[in-house]
This record gives C-alpha cells, structure tokens and sequence, in this order.
C-alpha cells in the first residue's frame, strides 16, 4: 500500500463520517439535555482533522468528555461526538505512526548514507595527499583504490553502500561520490 492510497482512504473515511454525523443531526431529534463542552471540542477537533493538531487533541478531549458525560448521569449528552472525535484522532495518530516508519526509515537511511559518504571523501582526499607526498607526483596523477588503500584509516578503502560510488580523481582535484539514481 503507497502512501497515496492511505492518504486517500482516509480522507474519504473522514468525509463518510463527516456525513454520517451530519445526517445524524438533520434526522434524529434533540433533546433538552445540554452538551459536554469536551465532547464538542472532541467533535470540531476531529472535523479539523486533517490538520494534524487538532485530531490529536481530539483524543484527550474525546476522553474527558466521556468521562463527564458518564458521571453526569443523563444530565449531559454528546457521547457520539465524543466518539467522533476519538475516532479522528485515533485514525490520525494511526496514520501518522504508520508514515513516520515508511518515509522516516528511509530518510534516516538516506541521511546515514550520505554522513558516510561524506566522511569517507574526506578519508580519501586525505589518502590521496599522502600518497602523492609519498610517491613525489604532482597535479595531474590519478591514484587506484590499491595505491590509496594503505593510507585509509585501518588501510582499507571505504566499502561503498547504498549504491553509491567514488569517483577519485586526479591529484589537485577533490574526490566524488556518485549516487544512484532515485527511484519514485
């Protein structure tokens, strides 16, 4: 399942019950009893619950307000939109639980590739200064990973992950990575 597929389930799951709350005010009866005050709050915070904030104040306010509902005994109503709101903001924090771990796993990979990348190219410009001090060759002579190796860091030339590559270069002029291409 993508990202655009939970994203539109639910939204269209939000405005079904948009709609079913709707209809439930337009055809059943009202009662003299008063409203809870955060079993309100619970209802707007979820109607808003396409912005983050508010559906995840939802569940706190969804929460007290049946509470108090409950201890009123009858004397206050909106235990459905008490619900409503808990719904929302339950779905949402869901969904945002959910997306952290598809999006966010892959850009802490992302971030990690690229910290070592830069590391790494910071190790073989250094290697490569050594070596060109060691062999009395100027600008212009291009190391091997061989020649470069005894002076990395535990003389081993870093392993490359991720797909990515090193472009060394030749002396004079600093070495590149190469990323793979990025897959949509």
């Amino acid at each position: 399942m993508t990202a655009d597929t939970i994203a539109s389930a639910f939204a269209k799951l939000f405005f079904l019950a948009i709609f079913l709350l709707l209809l439930r005010f337009c055809f059943w009866g009202r009662t003299a009893r008063s409203s809870s005050g955060f079993a309100n709050t619970a209802m707007f915070c979820g109607f808003l619950g396409m912005l983050i904030v508010p559906a995840l104040l939802a569940i706190p306010l969804g929460h007290m307000g049946l509470r108090t509902i409950r201890k009123s005994s009858g004397s206050l109503r909106g235990r459905g939109r008490a619900i409503f709101g808990l719904l929302v903001g339950y779905a949402t924090l869901t969904y945002l639980v959910g997306m952290t771990g598809f999006v966010g796993g892959s850009v802490l990979e992302k971030y990690e590739a690229y910290a070592a990348a830069r590391q790494n190219l910071e190790a073989i410009s250094t290697a490569k200064e050594m070596w060109a001090k060691t062999e009395n060759l100027g600008p212009g002579a291009v190391p091997t990973v061989e020649d470069l190796a005894p002076f990395m860091p535990d003389g081993i030339f870093p392993e490359a992950r991720h797909g990515v590559t090193y472009q060394l270069n030749a002396i004079g002029t600093p070495p590149a990575v190469r990323w793979p291409p990025v897959e949509y």
